[in-house]
C-alpha cells in the first residue's frame, strides 16, 4: 500500500507539472476541443442538470463549457465543499452567479438560503470531473483529498460521470485505491 500511495505521489507531482508546462495557446485550443468532444456525446446532448468544476489555474479551463450549457439554457451546477474539501451539495451557477472563494480557493456560488438554488446529487444527469491524471480503465488521480470519489460512490445509476484531462495527463494506470470510481467517459484534449 504505502508503494501504491508514493506511486501515485510521484505522478501528481510530475502530472502538475506536466500541466504547468502547457503555455496559454495549448490551453485555449485544450478548452474548446473539451467543448467539442463533450458536444459528440450523447449523455451530454440530453442532460438537463450538468454538475462541473469552477477550474483551479491549472486545470482545463471549463469557462467555454460554461457558456454552451447556459447557450442551450441547461442548468449548471457547480459543488459546494465544507472546510475539509468534501462536496456537501450543488449550487445553481448562472451568468449572474456571486462566486467566492471556497475551500482552498475553489471558486463556488455565495452561499443562499434560496432552495430554489440547491440540489443534491440524485438530481444530477452530468458530472463532469477534473483530473490530475487520468488512465485507459477510467480511474482518475485528483489532488488526494478524496471529495469527488466520497461523491461519486453515492451518484444514481442514471447519473453519468465524465472524466477531463489534458492530453498530457493520460497514463497507464493510475494505481486506484479500493474506494476510487471510475467513469462512463474519459475525454483527453
Amino acid at each position: 500500500m504505502q508503494q501504491r500511495l508514493g506511486l501515485r505521489h510521484k505522478m501528481r507531482m510530475s502530472m502538475r507539472a506536466a500541466r504547468k508546462q502547457l503555455n496559454k495557446s495549448e490551453r485555449v485550443e485544450a478548452e474548446k476541443a473539451l467543448v467539442l468532444a463533450l458536444k459528440e456525446i450523447s449523455c451530454y446532448k440530453v442532460a438537463n442538470n450538468i454538475a462541473l468544476y469552477y477550474p483551479l489555474t491549472e486545470e482545463l479551463s471549463t469557462h467555454m463549457l460554461m457558456d454552451d450549457i447556459w447557450q442551450q439554457e441547461k442548468k449548471l451546477w457547480l459543488p459546494c465543499c465544507n472546510g475539509l474539501g468534501h462536496i456537501e451539495n450543488f449550487m445553481r451557477h448562472t451568468r449572474s452567479t456571486q462566486l467566492l472563494p471556497g475551500y482552498q480557493g475553489i471558486m463556488q456560488p455565495a452561499s443562499s438560503q434560496d432552495t430554489s438554488l440547491h440540489t443534491n446529487l440524485a438530481e444530477i444527469d452530468l458530472i463532469i470531473v477534473p483530473c490530475v491524471a487520468l488512465d485507459v480503465q477510467g480511474f482518475r488521480l485528483g489532488f488526494g483529498n478524496g471529495g469527488y470519489d466520497r461523491l461519486l460512490a453515492l451518484r444514481q445509476k442514471n447519473t453519468t460521470v465524465v472524466y477531463v484531462a489534458y492530453q498530457v495527463n493520460q497514463v497507464a494506470d493510475t494505481y486506484p485505491a479500493a474506494h476510487d470510481q471510475p467513469s462512463s467517459y474519459q475525454i483527453w484534449v
